[in-house]
């Protein structure tokens, strides 16, 4: 008597189901039917057993695109439904702020590869430059060209420094020299006046030897005028010093001619040229007032 097959043997089908063990299989018979596979045999104990042959994993008797619709939706990870995001914000970059071009521009507004158009900020406008100044006015600006004609120093007032510092010289030698040629000392009552005159031409000869010089400068070197206001000034108070000493001397201290070993001849020669500065500064004083005058009105 041959043995049975093992095979025919549910116990010995690694797939059929024992009675020993309520162990049931998986969920569905192929991993998604829950009902029995046809193939399945019945378990043990049941009326009809009838001996199969081991099946495959598969049933090959159902349509390979029946077993789709068998199988059990879950709810995992990937099925949930998608969350919406929040809507974008503008951009925090480190390299865009308020202070560039696109700094206050929306992330969405649009750019270069986009087919809205950027509305970009208009640049600032570049600083309007000066407008040039006139030809007059930039030679108004410019130092004056020299013209021999109309800058160099007028001769007439260079004679007119000489003879003052000829006549302070002549009454300061006449006055200085009376002593000495008459060996006789000086007369007068009151010397106060008489000294005074010697500082007046001094001061006389130091101020008409600057103005020769001063010409030379001029002349040669093309320097500029001395200030008006100051030769005014300066000539009125030589002026008015010398006619105070020389009119007092005249009315007060007269002395007769060969008088004092011919000491008073010596005197009133220097009386002499002191007039003659004074009123040789008196026409300085008047030449600088009328030059003032016409400059003004030019």
């Amino acid at each position: 008597m041959s043995k049975p097959n093992p095979f025919d043997d549910p116990s010995g089908n690694p797939w059929g189901q024992s009675s020993a063990t309520n162990v049931e299989g998986p969920r569905f018979g192929n991993a998604y039917d829950d009902s029995q596979n046809a193939w399945q045999p019945p378990p043990q104990g049941s009326a009809s057993f009838v001996a199969q042959r081991m099946p495959s994993p598969s049933d090959y008797r159902a349509h390979m695109w029946s077993e789709s619709n068998k199988t059990e939706e879950t709810n995992n990870t990937w099925d949930q439904q998608p969350i919406t995001s929040p809507a974008p914000v503008a951009s925090q970059d480190a390299y865009q702020y308020a202070g560039t071009r696109l700094g206050t521009q929306l992330p969405d507004a649009g750019n270069a590869y986009s087919s809205l158009p950027s509305q970009t900020p208009s640049a600032s406008p570049l600083p309007t430059a000066k407008p040039k100044p006139l030809t007059t006015e930039a030679q108004a600006a410019l130092p004056p060209v020299w013209d021999d004609s109309r800058m160099n120093p007028s001769k007439l007032r260079l004679l007119l420094r000489f003879l003052q510092f000829l006549a302070s010289v002549g009454h300061l030698g006449f006055a200085a020299g009376a002593s000495p040629f008459s060996n006789h000392p000086v007369p007068l009552p009151n010397q106060a006046c008489f000294y005074y005159l010697f500082a007046v031409a001094i001061l006389s000869i130091l101020w008409t030897a600057f103005h020769l010089g001063f010409f030379c400068y001029r002349r040669f070197f093309h320097g500029h005028k001395l200030r008006r206001p100051v030769m005014i000034g300066i000539d009125l108070l030589l002026a008015v010093m010398w006619g105070i000493g020389v009119i007092i001397e005249i009315a007060k201290f007269r002395c007769p001619p060969g008088g004092f070993d011919k000491w008073c001849d010596f005197y009133n020669v220097s009386i002499f040229w002191g007039m003659l500065a004074f009123v040789l500064y008196i026409a300085a004083v008047a030449w600088d007032i009328v030059g003032a005058c016409v400059a003004r009105q030019r």
